[in-house]
């Protein structure tokens, strides 16, 4: 099961760098915004420097990529804190990691 979710990872995912404490890692993953009600996601944060979001993203990366809480994960150009990693198991093999992520100096990041 791992074999084959790693195949389409390859072959639909998109192109991201896990920058971690051991070394950077080229992989592909999936990527997508949490679009969601909650107060967080819709309430509009002014500074001085502008309007910040506070977006949240999930990323399912390959289950032989060693990753921890705040390690940088890079998309289409963009940097992401990795704030949630969860194994992800079928059939008792860890087959990918789920990640919750947030943007690099957003309001949620807390720079």
């Amino acid at each position: 099961m791992r074999a084959l979710l790693e195949n389409v990872l390859q072959r639909y995912g998109m192109p991201a760098r896990v920058e971690t404490t051991s070394g950077t890692v080229e992989t592909r993953v999936f990527f997508r915004s949490v679009n969601s009600e909650a107060w967080y996601s819709a309430e509009r944060m002014v500074y001085p420097s502008g309007e910040r979001q506070r977006g949240r993203y999930i990323c399912l990366l390959p289950a032989g990529i060693e990753v921890q809480i705040d390690d940088t994960l890079t998309v289409d150009g963009r940097q992401f804190l990795l704030r949630r990693i969860e194994p992800t198991a079928a059939f008792s093999e860890t087959i990918c990691r789920w990640c919750l992520c947030v943007e690099k100096g957003s309001v949620t990041d807390g720079s």
